[in-house]
């Protein structure tokens, strides 16, 4: 109402009441499949770093949008 922010985003790791998502503002983000790599990988014995470390993410999502931009 006063416009103090855009949404609210969540993850599916916590409790979330259904009243929640009839809101306009808030958004749930799905990260079962990011918890299931550090599960994987720490049953793996393998390292964290590659999940933790997002630079090769972000530069990767920066490519997608300047490759799909519409000037």
């Amino acid at each position: 109402e006063k416009g103090l922010f855009d949404c609210l985003l969540t993850t599916n790791a916590i409790y979330q009441k259904e009243e929640l998502f009839a809101k306009p503002y808030y958004l749930s983000v799905d990260i079962s499949k990011y918890l299931a790599r550090a599960i994987e990988t720490l049953n793996t014995d393998s390292s964290l770093d590659v999940i933790l470390n997002p630079v090769d993410k972000i530069q990767a999502l920066i490519r997608k949008y300047k490759d799909h931009e519409v000037i």
